[in-house]
């Protein structure tokens, strides 16, 4: 891997007024800017998934203070609950790919995602395995 400091992502609890709770899932990209966080939401809570195939919406890049905050959301969009937090070993951000080495507990998964349709992704999580070809180029 890496010697700079892993990167975080967290899993929110999203309990707006209006619509059904849902999950934001966030993950830091080493960015310049403030809103650098990659999001999807999801209805299910991918933190104890170690092998997945997952067809998720992707959100507007979010702001970094979502990293810590819980709380009350302005403009009356609800509230948020971290129900998650984990790490993100390595990232690559591109428009039409992002590739990740990500830990929520102790298992690294490398993750792939590509956009399909009007903001949708399709994300695949593999538990690491540098034996594997399919997560054989990640670090």
């Amino acid at each position: 891997m890496t010697d700079k400091p892993a990167l975080r992502q967290v899993l929110l609890l999203h309990e707006p007024p209006h619509e059904p709770s849902h999950f934001d899932w966030m993950l830091e990209c080493p960015l310049p800017r403030e809103r650098r966080l990659v999001t999807f939401r999801t209805t299910r809570r991918i933190d104890s998934l170690l092998c997945a195939d997952l067809d998720l919406p992707r959100l507007p890049d979010h702001r970094a203070h979502y990293l810590d905050f819980q709380g009350r959301i302005d403009d009356a969009r609800g509230s948020v609950r971290r129900v998650a937090t984990g790490r993100v070993l390595h990232i690559h951000h591109a428009p039409q790919a992002i590739e990740a080495v990500i830990i929520w507990h102790a298992q690294p998964l490398a993750l792939t995602a590509r956009p399909h349709g009007h903001d949708r992704w399709r994300i695949a999580l593999r538990p690491l395995n540098h034996h594997d070809p399919k997560t054989k180029g990640f670090p």
